[in-house]
């Protein structure tokens, strides 16, 4: 018994069904078992878990490790036994659609979807391009198929409900679907698949309980547990990836198995999309490497989250995290809502029923912030601080906080990393087991052409959170002593280089740190700078010291038409809500704000109706917009690129000479360095005086 695939007359496959294939259906096997408490409480606790190579022609030239857990054995998770596409109980339309767009399925595909379609963890390290569209189908498929689950359950609960019999305990468990909350090619398999097969089975539950209600009958407490088929809030799937270009890519690969061809693409505020994540046509100079080029061309913002509602027959974009189901989200910019335990205004509920974490592009995130990354999948699949459906629709499972033993975590990755191992070990619980991946990289020596003697130093370590102090030390009794002139110390860490750093100054050993050339030079507008210091020896009190010198002695006195350039945005949003309590006549810049209020506080500061203007330095570094009308300037904290301080400042149009404040700390070294040079830093820094002023012709 088996699917005939047949080229249709413009060359596409279509899927007919001349026998009926043998379906696995892995969404129910693993979303709607239960498992005991003695076996969820092994898995939570990693007893009984292994781990073996996996000998296969899976993945030629890659190293395979399968992990099992206790509960591995509750589904079919052999990767190696191999199911073809249509047998693997997919929307037939959403596969369709796949099948158009993708018109020649490699075999490496259909070996990767043995893992995805079986809801197992994945780490993949390759440099390998082709997974994106294969998770889109098969998050859309999940949440088509949670969708009909619902409509199913439904059903039943009215059929019961009209025929006046008393609830059945069994249709209960069957019709737990509902949550707590309101709720690239190979990816966008994934993702389709999972969004269909969700709405699908809350679809179904919902049919189900609507025949029940009209029935006139009492609930059946059969049906009602047979529709338990949600979680704890609506979100279902979280794509993390590092910058806006690609979270477009998967946005539109999720178009593209959501739609068929023929049908009209009905996407909401799909422009404001594209003109918000589009290409910005941006590309580096030639003289930078090819492979830097092409990472940083394009839109390569890195703070942005957008939810997504997936409809029968459309994509609604910029919704509401708690009616969305996919959020597209990079670490930065989930984490500004997130915020950390204790804070009043953060938000996490969203995230109580995460079932699918896709991490893209992991190698560039570890480049950006870890911490976020690590902060916002500790968060994930907690119990929400509200209750606010109908506790008989939420899977028991749910209930027992169990989400992290259920979820399933992707995590992609161009290159191998200790870190990345580390995440895996901690984020990936899945009870399923998960499989790590791991391409063999290629030999570059190849590639070296100077004749060299490469010499290699190990140092013992048994624990891993000991390597840092044990590198450090071999390397300042063995290594440094004999280092000669000419010598290059590259070092990978930061917190590495400041420790080696402030060790060879303390033992007066000698490292070069090219002195930047002062750009003083470059100001062409007569200018009074001010200087203002303010004390602090901790540095993680500079923040609320530097707050408190701004708002005693410089805000009061400021003027008309006066620049305040604010370096971090969350020193922004505390002085930003200070001066609207304080009842301060301002407008704000922030790279968050839309086009249409940037383009109305920029009017209303050039005509004079606000007296003082609030700008970010993430918002000058990616707008560059020119400020009319700009009076004088007051630096919150100096930009760390020094040219901003030149553009703001030649860019003025004071009356007179321009007046410029500047609030510093000793911690503000490296910028002063960079604007005013080495020797009239130090002097700043090291005066007795706090205060003082520079005037320029």
């Amino acid at each position: 018994m088996k699917r005939i695939h047949l080229k249709s007359s413009n060359g596409t496959k279509n899927v007919t069904e001349t026998k009926k294939p043998k379906v696995i259906d892995f969404f129910s096997d693993h979303f709607c078992k239960n498992l005991e408490d003695a076996l969820s409480e092994k898995v939570n606790a990693g007893a009984e878990s292994s781990k073996k190579t996996l000998k296969s022609d899976l993945f030629e030239d890659c190293n395979v490790t399968v992990n099992s857990t206790a509960a591995s054995h509750i589904h079919c998770t052999n990767p190696s036994k191999i199911y073809d596409l249509d047998e693997l109980n997919l929307n037939p339309k959403i596969l369709q659609n796949f099948l158009n767009h993708n018109k020649d399925v490699t075999e490496e595909q259909k070996e990767l979807y043995q893992i995805i379609g079986r809801y197992m963890d994945l780490c993949l390290i390759s440099d390998r391009k082709d997974y994106l569209p294969l998770l889109s189908l098969h998050v859309v498929n999940h949440l088509t198929r949670t969708r009909d689950a619902i409509i199913e359950s439904n059903a039943k609960l009215e059929k019961q409900s009209k025929s006046g019999e008393s609830t059945d305990e069994k249709l209960v468990e069957e019709c737990r679907d509902q949550g707590l909350a309101r709720p690239k090619p190979l990816l966008s398999l994934h993702v389709v698949n999972h969004l269909t097969r969700t709405r699908d089975t809350i679809i179904e539950s919902n049919a189900k309980l609507e025949k029940q209600s009209k029935s006139g009958e009492s609930t059946d407490e059969k049906i009602v547990e047979e529709c338990r088929d949600q979680g704890l809030a609506r979100p279902k799937v979280l794509f993390i990836t590092s910058m806006k270009k690609y979270a477009y890519e998967f946005v539109h690969a999720l178009a593209d198995v959501t739609f068929a061809e023929k049908d009209k693409r009905t996407i909401m505020n799909s422009q404001r999309f594209e003109d918000e994540f589009g290409d910005t046509g941006y590309v580096p100079p030639s003289k930078r490497n090819e492979d830097f080029r092409e990472l940083m061309s394009g839109n390569i913002d890195d703070c942005f989250r957008l939810g997504i509602q997936y409809a029968k027959k459309a994509l609604k974009l910029y919704q509401k995290f708690s009616e969305a189901d996919v959020l597209v989200c990079s670490p930065l910019g989930l984490r500004m809502i997130v915020g950390e335990e204790g804070e009043a205004e953060r938000e996490v509920d969203f995230l109580a029923s995460i079932e699918i974490v896709i991490v893209d592009k992991t190698n560039q995130i570890l480049m950006q912030n870890w911490e976020h990354l690590q902060h916002i999948l500790d968060e994930a699949n907690g119990m929400p601080s509200k209750l606010e459906v109908d506790i008989s629709r939420v899977r028991h499972w749910s209930l027992q906080n169990l989400g992290k033993i259920y979820r399933q975590t992707l995590i992609f990755s161009e290159f191998n990393f200790t870190e990345l191992h580390a995440l895996y070990a901690s984020a990936c619980k899945n009870y399923a087991g998960g499989v790590f991946i791991v391409k063999s990289p290629e030999p570059i020596l190849d590639m070296i052409e100077k004749p060299l003697i490469q010499e290699f130093h190990r140092f013992d370590c048994d624990i891993p959170k000991y390597q840092s102090d044990l590198r450090f030390e071999y390397f300042t009794k063995n290594i440094l002593p004999s280092l000669e002139h000419g010598t290059l110390i590259f070092v990978s860490s930061y917190f590495d280089f400041i420790r080696l750093r402030n060790y060879m100054k303390k033992e007066g050993g000698v490292f070069i740190v090219k002195n930047p050339e002062p750009v003083l030079d470059m100001i062409e507008k007569p200018l009074i700078q001010e200087f203002h210091r303010f004390d602090c020896d901790i540095p993680k009190y500079q923040s609320d010291l530097r707050f408190e010198y701004f708002t005693k002695n410089i805000l009061p006195s400021l003027e008309h038409g006066t620049l305040i350039f604010v370096s971090s945005y969350f020193d922004f949003i505390r002085l930003r809500n200070y001066m609207k309590k304080e009842g301060e006549s301002f407008v704000q810049l922030h790279e968050y704000a839309k086009d249409k209020k940037i383009a109305r506080a920029r009017g209303m500061f050039y005509q004079r109706r606000k007296k003082l203007i609030v700008m970010t330095e993430r918002f000058y570094y990616f707008k560059r917009y020119f400020i009319k009308n700009v009076a004088s300037l007051v630096f919150y904290q100096l930009p760390v690129n020094a040219k901003f301080f030149i553009e703001l400042v030649n860019d003025s149009s004071p009356e007179g000479r321009l007046e410029s404040k500047v609030i510093f700390s000793k911690y503000d070294f490296f910028r002063m360095q960079n604007i005013f040079g080495n020797e009239q830093a130090k002097q700043l820094i090291k005066s007795e005086k706090k205060f003082h002023a520079l005037v320029s012709e």
